[in-house]
């Protein structure tokens, strides 16, 4: 899309007395795009730390895998003492 003709758009919605912006609804036909692929896992639902083995249980399609956990620095939010 041409940035002059983004420009021209937002300046006819401007309402000159009041200064308020007025939005219609099309953008709303548009698929939603994602720049960046993210993840958001919640401790105990989709992982959890095993202090036994020092293994994180990660939640998957296939079920629930175990896997080694090796990260520095991270025990001070597992609640767990390092050795």
């Amino acid at each position: 899309m041409d940035q002059t003709v983004t420009i021209k758009t937002k300046l006819l919605n401007i309402d000159e007395e009041t200064a308020q912006t007025f939005h219609d609804l099309s953008w709303l036909w548009y698929p939603i795009k994602f720049k960046r692929p993210q993840l958001d896992l919640e401790r105990n639902r989709d992982w959890s730390y095993l202090s036994s083995t020092k293994q994180i249980s990660l939640n998957t399609l296939q079920g629930r895998k175990k896997v080694d956990f090796v990260c520095k620095g991270f025990n001070q939010y597992l609640d767990i003492k390092e050795n």
